[in-house]
């Protein structure tokens, strides 16, 4: 996994270990409710993997959005299967 990511880790540990270091800071920060010092993360796929893929789009995901993921994955998999979130247009869409 790759984050872009704030937090210090022990250089020493291997890079496995820092990860896994990462991925603990991130789970004790969600279970005690503290924002993550992170805004996304990108994961290295397998490009045999991209070729039969599944994705759930998000239940506020706008129409022009989902037109993106559809053309994107039709350019960069053989095979997928795009799917509504079961959430649309069940819950409100939050006020921030």
């Amino acid at each position: 996994m790759i984050f872009p990511f704030t937090q210090e880790t022990d250089k020493n540990l291997s890079k496995e270990k820092q990860e896994v270091s990462q991925l603990q800071f991130l789970a004790t920060c969600i279970q005690n409710g503290i924002p993550a010092p992170i805004n996304y993360f990108d994961v290295e796929i397998k490009e045999k993997i991209l070729d039969n893929i599944e994705v759930t789009v998000g239940p506020f995901v706008s129409d022009g959005n989902r037109t993106i993921i559809d053309l994107l994955l039709k350019e960069y998999t053989k095979h997928y299967n795009l799917k509504e979130s079961i959430f649309k247009d069940k819950i409100q869409k939050p006020k921030r």
